[in-house]
């Protein structure tokens, strides 16, 4: 018999409220979607789901909710008119699918649009708000019998991520999270209260534990004759309710990772203390660590529509629609001291000037006002002038003057020590936004008046235009910024990308950055200009690299419309506020890249290699040279290494850092002096190209192969072959690595992968391949026991190397091959690269990705290694370019979250989670 669903009403268009024995109906392409469907079905089942029944939610999906029938369409219109909701798993196979148009045509037929829920699993769906309908053109996962029927953007939910991916069960938490998104409105929730009630019943079945343990101690005390058994027994079920309230923690710290990330972090740590043996706890650490998200600022009671941090980057200020001005606390997140208010005001904006003493706030009533912050007290009086809401205030660089924007159509400048207004700015239609140029030479402002343009440059001096305006693409502009060198601008508006402009010759820059689901509402550079930040009415914040335009991070988590953003000084965070009525802090070092893209050459980058002390790392050119650069200089500097005669396919470090050697497709190898950067040998022999090397353990060998297949060991010393070669590959060697005790060399090419006694030159055993593909590249974990290898079909998977048989599942997320493997140096995490040009870390121990994939090459990512710290990762790209990243959350993995989270968990918090069990206080 079927059970009821937890979600069995539905209203018909103007019927009424009638059972339903479904909660949600299932139309999906079975070609595209065939294995994430039933997952959805099974995750939606399972999550939230009462310990005495069978699912949470009924769910029909056609291939397992029907039997074979004469006529398919009737059974499958029962069904649908049986259901609360129509769930579409959009894709292009979905939108081409003629079942798919009919069940949606079907449901539109007898039920109101707004009980349609879109899942994408490909393609893009974009919405615009201006025709109040799909953007036709630019939506190709969207089914046309939706074109025009749907009032308002429906729900979706965006699991493009999901459909190749192995990760598919409500222990993954981004999973899980999708799956709560879709679950809460067919639950009739909201997401928060479906969490509580998923909390509910996880703490009923420990409940049950704990009546287990109770048992037993009644036993304990009845049953004498039993004692050694009952006492093994308690201390079992102690152990069982440990390790059940252990991963109890660590899945809700993952679930709610991006909505309250100190929370988040204190768990991850909480189940890592009750059990020490718990992989996920410190799996748990690592991703919270990655994701970007530091916490939030809590306090107003209406959107906030700005935030900014003081200049000395300890302080940040908000300013909301409730009336409030607020002062936070960086490092605790605190709030200092009482909210600054006026009567009936509403504010818009609020900024620091230069110097920190003063702040400057606007509101809809159009006042604006300066407060001294040492007294937190208004400055004199209102600066009058405007006659309609004032958007935004900033002050220029040197804290003279101030610029006000605002809906009269005016720009308006200000004497900051006199109060007086120096001079209007006219135009038709609104001023949303102004930015001074870093010299305080230029005035930018932005808006909506069309027939003018909607970008305008002024000169500050004479208060002139400075030529003709700039036209953004849809004749709406909201927000502006100057790059930091103050030879670019940026703007944003409602066509839901952000442009580039070079303002000396006044044209734009590329073709923009396009990626939000909404308006752009502000855009701002890092300090250093290396980074661009912008917020959208998507209700996300997004970064990009400066120079390429790729971007390189999403930050989510908050619930409404981002209104504002700001950079803190050093680079290190961000500050976003929002219509949710919160703010929130970003570590935007997370998986950051260090300085600028490594480039001095034409063509690509074919490897990378830190010196043992991490302070140097060599690169490969296809310009014929190798570069040493200095880890830490800003901008980036090096040393070029020339005397090829063709492109340089690899250099490596000896292990004692005083050699360097190069190889290429001159057919030679090349020693140097790491020191002063001399050449000290040439070693020939090898027929055609030679682009693989491997320096032995001691440093005194040298292996080398290239273009005729055989695997040659030379004296580093002399200069000399060995003697020892390794013979049995049929095409080129094109990944070589010693084991760290020098014994064994791995060798890879084109469909094989061999081990090799490095002493005698002779293979061990058979060649190593998967279980179904050959390995393309591989690598040893520093123990050597372990082997990292990935397959043709863009698998990563670890292998014993005693035994030759994987170990645990296959690692699945990138979406082409992979060319690059790498353990960290305490060989808890391994890196992987490829042609999708993402970086990923990987958890040796739970088999799982570590936060999202690290982005910033335009290219295909080739090469990869960890600096000797474990906390820097270095690329080598196609795009010409190598980068440093930031990785340092997969090191000291502990003290970092506790650092991070800035205090314990509270009392409270560890009776919702832990309940019985002893409280700790986690972190100091």
């Amino acid at each position: 018999m079927t059970e009821p669903s937890s979600s069995m009403e539905d209203t018909k268009a103007g019927g009424r409220e009638t059972a339903k024995r479904y909660a949600a109906f299932i139309s999906y392409s079975h070609a595209a979607d065939g294995k994430l469907a039933p997952a959805v079905q099974e995750g939606l089942g399972r999550l939230a789901k009462p310990w005495n029944r069978r699912r949470a939610l009924n769910i029909f999906r056609d291939a397992s909710g029907l039997a074979v029938t004469p006529d398919l369409w009737n059974d499958l219109r029962t069904a649908l008119d049986s259901s609360a909701w129509l769930v579409i798993m959009a894709s292009p196979e979905a939108a081409a699918s003629e079942g798919v148009g009919k069940e949606i045509l079907h449901w539109l037929s007898t039920r109101t649009p707004d009980r349609i829920l879109l899942v994408v699993t490909g393609g893009t769906l974009r919405w615009d708000s201006r025709a109040g309908d799909f953007d036709r053109e630019a939506s190709t996962a969207v089914h046309p019998a939706l074109y025009g029927r749907l009032r308002v953007e429906p729900r979706h939910v965006d699991m493009s991520w999901a459909r190749d991916s192995d990760r598919l069960t409500l222990r993954d938490s981004v999973f899980r999270d999708q799956v709560a998104e879709i679950a809460a409105p067919l639950h009739g929730l909201t997401k928060d209260e479906l969490d509580s009630a998923d909390i509910r019943e996880e703490r009923r079945v420990r409940r049950l534990v704990r009546l287990t343990i109770g048992s037993l101690s009644i036993l304990l005390v009845a049953a004498l004759v039993a004692t050694v058994l009952a006492v093994n027994a308690l201390g079992t079920a102690n152990r069982q309710l440990k390790i059940a309230t252990a991963r109890f923690m660590a899945d809700r710290g993952a679930l709610i990772g991006d909505s309250d990330p100190v929370l988040s972090q204190l768990l991850a740590v909480a189940a890592t203390r009750v059990d020490p043996l718990n992989a996920d706890g410190r799996h748990g650490m690592m991703a919270a660590l990655a994701r970007p998200g530091r916490g939030e600022l809590l306090g107003h009671t209406g959107g906030v529509m700005s935030a900014q941090f003081s200049p000395d980057g300890r302080s940040v200020v908000t300013a909301g629609l409730d009336g409030t001005v607020r002062l936070w606390d960086r490092s605790s997140r605190k709030q200092i001291g009482s909210p600054l208010t006026e009567p009936a005001e509403r504010y818009t904006s609020a900024a620091f000037s230069p110097d920190g003493g003063l702040l400057v706030t606007t509101s809809l009533s159009g006042s604006v006002r300066l407060w001294d912050l040492a007294r937190r007290r208004p400055l004199g009086s209102p600066l009058t002038g405007h006659t309609g809401w004032v958007y935004t205030a900033a002050f220029s660089h040197d804290g003279r003057r101030l610029v006000t924007a605002g809906e009269d159509g005016t720009a308006r400048l200000w004497d900051v020590a006199t109060h007086r207004q120096e001079g209007v700015l006219v135009r038709r239609g609104r001023v949303i936004s102004a930015a001074f140029s870093p010299d305080d030479r230029l005035l930018a402002t932005v808006g909506d008046a069309e027939d003018e343009g909607v970008i305008q440059l002024w000169d500050t001096r004479t208060r002139r235009r400075i030529g003709g305006a700039l036209k953004g693409r849809n004749g709406f502009v909201a927000t502006v910024a100057f790059s930091p060198d103050g030879r670019r601008l940026a703007t944003g508006g409602n066509d839901y990308a952000t442009q580039l402009w070079d303002v000396t010759t006044r044209r734009e820059v590329g073709t923009g950055l396009a990626g939000h689901g909404g308006a752009v509402t502000a855009v701002r550079f890092s300090p250093d200009g290396s980074v661009l930040a912008t917020s959208s009415a998507d209700g996300l914040a997004r970064l990009w690299d400066a120079a390429s335009g790729a971007q390189i991070g999403t930050l989510t988590g908050h619930t409404g419309y981002v209104t504002s953003l700001a950079f803190s000084p050093d680079g290190r965070e961000l500050v976003t506020a929002s219509r949710d009525d919160t703010a929130r802090l970003w570590d935007v070092s997370v998986h950051r890249q260090l300085g600028a893209a490594l480039t001095g050459g034409s063509g690509p980058v074919g490897s990378v290699s830190f010196s043992p002390d991490g302070r140097r790392l060599a690169t490969a050119h296809a310009d014929g040279v190798a570069r040493v650069w200095e880890v830490a200089a800003t901008p980036p500097r090096s040393v070029a290494l020339t005397g090829h005669t063709g492109a340089v396919m690899v250099a490596r470090f000896s292990p004692d850092g005083r050699t360097l050697a190069t190889a290429g497709e001159d057919g030679t190898v090349r020693l140097w002096d790491a020191a002063s950067r001399e050449q000290i040998g040439t070693l020939s022999g090898h027929e055609g190209r030679t682009f693989v090397l491997a320096f032995g353990a001691d440093g005194k060998t040298l292996f080398a192969s290239g273009g005729d297949n055989v695997v040659r060991q030379w004296d580093v010393r002399t200069g000399r072959r060995t003697g020892i070669s390794m013979a049995g590959h049929a095409k080129e060697v094109i990944h070589m690595v010693p084991s760290p005790d020098g014994r064994t060399l791995l060798t890879s090419a084109a469909g094989t992968t061999r081990l090799w006694d490095t002493g005698t030159g002779r293979q061990l055993g058979a060649a190593l391949r998967g279980a179904e593909d050959p390995f393309v590249a591989v690598a040893f974990s520093p123990d050597g026991r372990t082997l990292a290898a990935t397959d043709s079909h863009n698998r990563l998977v670890l292998l014993d190397v005693a035994t030759r048989k994987q170990v645990g599942a296959s690692m699945l997320g990138h979406t082409g091959p992979v060319y690059a493997v790498a353990f960290s140096p305490d060989g808890k995490t391994v890196a992987t690269a490829g042609e999708d040009r993402s970086v990923r870390l990987w958890d040796v121990e739970t088999h799982r990705q570590i936060g999202r994939p690290i982005n910033g090459h335009d290219g295909a990512v080739q090469a990869i290694a960890f600096a000797p710290t474990g906390r820097l990762v270095a690329t080598a790209g196609v795009d010409g370019t190598a980068r440093v990243w930031n990785v340092s959350e997969v090191v000291d993995v502990l003290s970092q979250t506790c650092a991070v989270a800035g205090r314990p968990i509270s009392p409270e918090e560890w009776r919702l989670y832990a309940q019985d069990l002893p409280y700790q206080r986690v972190c100091p």
